[in-house]
């Protein structure tokens, strides 16, 4: 028996119906309520890719929309049987929920493509498996036990938490890896397509997404029925990041990066940190942390960024006010689609004290090289409406 066989009766191994339903509602509610935004479900595979690439070279991601499927590939290490009982769990404290450097840490990431798709595939070195929904519409028909019950003449209402169970399978369409050691397959309904596809190509639009991801080289493209419809790129060139967007440079970006800001918390704040139930346990125990920024350059001159968001990795929608003029980014805490930052969170309120030195010292550092610094200062307050408002004034 292989593993996926092994793990395909092991999740399915309920013997009360009612138990399974249960079980698969929540998981229903999960996967689309975990993004506002379907197309962003891309970051999570993304953020799948970036976790799982280790090698020095190029982290290559192609994406593309063929024959009723999107399929989303990537260069990074092939899946370990723990990444696939990962996969095939909720909240699993595997290596990426120990290690504070991992972007993910909720387990549930993957979930979101179930809010787009009821078919999904997974190919990973000789192993592939997928997720379906419709494989299980007869399970309770044959497997309802008297000891249940009178069998109800309409057993629908029944299901199985089929989004936790891999069935082993073969590769559903013909089409070129591209030497990928992953390749997600997410079946979509022909009315969607078109409407999916354009949300792709804009989420793309906008390549800043890339700047603080780990990985100091990324490419991306996306194609739709084998024509390119969008292609972006991060290199990191002299110490700075420049973004290309179908091969034209985008915008170039001086960056700071501290892995070891040190938190120096009082006993309050550790209390509080332990005390909030969002809190990570990898960040509970954590006397440092992440801290970057980015700003613009051009033509030479530092450039006021617009509209800036705060950053986990990848961007969320929150900002202060009309937003920072440059970009931040640290391992902030966020609701389970990584858009809305915990206000509440000890730990955030701790990081964004941070910022206002780190910041101003590093501005400091290059105001002699660039005359125009003054354009990217922050401003002293941007209100005092929640905590993290306050906290930022007072630092």
């Amino acid at each position: 028996m292989t593993f996926i066989q092994e793990l395909y009766k092991k999740r399915s191994n309920y013997s009360d119906p009612d138990q399974a339903t249960m079980q698969e509602n929540s998981l229903e509610k999960l996967s689309s309520g975990i993004y506002t935004e379907g197309e962003r479900f891309i970051f999570e595979l993304l953020q799948n890719a970036v976790d799982a690439h280790s090698a020095s070279n190029c982290l290559n991601v192609s994406i593309c929309i063929q024959d009723g499927y999107l399929v989303f590939m990537h260069n990074g290490d092939a899946f370990t049987n723990e990444d696939i009982e990962g996969i095939c769990f909720v909240g699993r404290k595997g290596e990426k929920v120990r290690n504070a450097k991992k972007i993910g840490y909720k387990g549930i990431g993957f979930k979101s493509v179930f809010g787009i798709s009821s078919k999904v595939y997974i190919h990973t070195a000789n192993q592939c498996f997928r997720f379906d929904k419709d494989y299980w519409r007869t399970y309770w028909n044959e497997h309802w036990s008297p000891s249940f019950g009178p069998k109800p003449a309409d057993l629908s209402p029944y299901t199985m938490p089929w989004q936790v169970i891999p069935i082993e399978s073969e590769v559903p369409i013909c089409i070129d890896e591209k030497n990928a050691n992953v390749a997600t397959y997410i079946a979509i309904d022909p009315e969607d397509e078109q409407k999916l596809a354009d949300s792709v190509k804009g989420l793309m639009q906008s390549c800043r997404f890339l700047i603080f991801l780990k990985d100091n080289n990324i490419k991306m493209s996306f194609t739709y029925h084998g024509n390119m419809k969008c292609s972006i790129e991060k290199r990191t060139l002299n110490g700075e990041i420049v973004l290309y967007l179908n091969g034209i440079e985008d915008s170039r970006w001086m960056v700071y990066k501290n892995s070891e800001v040190p938190l120096n918390l009082t006993e309050d704040q550790k209390r509080r940190i332990e005390k909030h139930k969002s809190t990570p346990d990898k960040l509970k125990n954590a006397t440092s942390f992440d801290l970057s920024f980015a700003i613009a350059i051009e033509d030479g001159k530092l450039k006021k960024a617009n509209n800036a968001v705060l950053y986990t990795y990848l961007p969320t929608s929150y900002s202060f006010g009309e937003g920072f003029p440059f970009l931040v980014n640290a391992n902030f805490i966020t609701d389970e689609g990584r858009q809305h930052l915990d206000t509440d969170a000890e730990w955030n309120k701790v990081l964004i004290s941070k910022i206002p030195e780190e910041y101003l010292k590093w501005v400091a550092s290059f105001s002699k090289k660039y005359s125009n610094y003054y354009k990217v200062l922050p401003k002293k307050s941007y209100g005092s409406t929640n905590d993290l408002l306050k906290v930022y004034e007072e630092g």
